[in-house]
């Protein structure tokens, strides 16, 4: 991503994007890509997939996050 511009209706407001040696300082993947690549190397990873659930509670150790309880969306724990 080079520039970034916002629509207001009676004007766009656009902006280059800094880059550094030629690297952009923000990109902006399309979630339905960066989605993908996040669920498979968590899959990979060992992760168990729970898809259209719902985080009930995390589950930590001491105050690091180990795993999450979910709920399907027929109400069971999954």
């Amino acid at each position: 991503m080079t520039e970034c511009a916002s629509d207001f209706g009676d004007f766009t407001l656009a902006v280059a994007v800094p880059t550094e040696d030629g690297v952009p300082a923000g990109i902006g993947p399309r979630r339905s890509a960066l989605d993908a690549v996040l669920v498979q190397a968590v899959v990979a990873a060992g992760a168990e997939l729970h898809e259209r659930a719902t985080v009930a509670a995390l589950v930590q150790d001491g105050v690091r996050v180990r795993g999450a309880r979910v709920r399907t969306l027929k109400g069971g724990a999954a």
